[in-house]
């Protein structure tokens, strides 16, 4: 795969040794670019944006890449306004299915993410999420408070002032992780 750098002269010699490390091939023609914070672009790639402070991070990223589908210990790749981002698992409130896209929210900030609900709840089950209902999947350390609700189900109110409700399908699951 074919990558662009626009960075200092210091990141530019670590990233592509990395990057070349990993089979990447450091040139203009390519679709990617990796792009350090203040440098500006003008061509149409899909842009990895990073300052000096996530050098870790990105380098963490570059190690674990697999064609965008990256989820690592803490991160996952999400895209919002057609610019991929590294968000660390802790910051998501939620994650929510509609139709065939799946997003995760951040605030009022919705990102899009290249999985689908169940291979998203098999591998954060044991990073503090659980799935409520068909459509979401949350992250226990956002909820603010849980509600009962009507017809035996819970509501669930988040720290970003957003409710969902856990759906009857999924409440004794819901009701077993949190040790009620």
């Amino acid at each position: 795969m074919n990558i662009k750098l626009l960075c200092s002269e210091k990141n530019f010699n670590i990233l592509s040794k990395l990057l070349k490390e990993k089979n990447f091939i450091i040139n203009d023609d390519c679709d990617i670019t990796i792009v350090e914070d203040g440098f500006s672009t003008a061509d149409n790639n899909v842009h990895i944006v990073f300052n000096t402070f996530q050098l870790e991070t990105l380098i963490e990223f570059i190690n674990n890449f697999n064609s965008f589908n990256i989820i690592t210990e803490n991160l996952i790749l999400g895209k919002k306004n057609d610019v991929y981002e590294l968000i660390n698992l802790d910051k998501i409130t939620y994650f929510e299915s509609q139709g065939n896209n799946v997003f995760f929210r951040i605030n009022s900030n919705k990102y899009l993410v290249k999985y689908k609900l169940y291979e998203l709840e098999s591998q954060f089950e044991n990073k503090g999420f659980i799935r409520i209902s068909k459509s979401y999947i949350v992250n226990i350390k956002n909820i603010k408070n849980i509600v009962p609700w009507f017809n035996s189900k819970i509501l669930l109110k988040l720290m970003d002032n957003s409710e969902i409700e856990v759906s009857k399908k999924y409440l004794q699951k819901f009701k077993t992780y949190i040790g009620y």
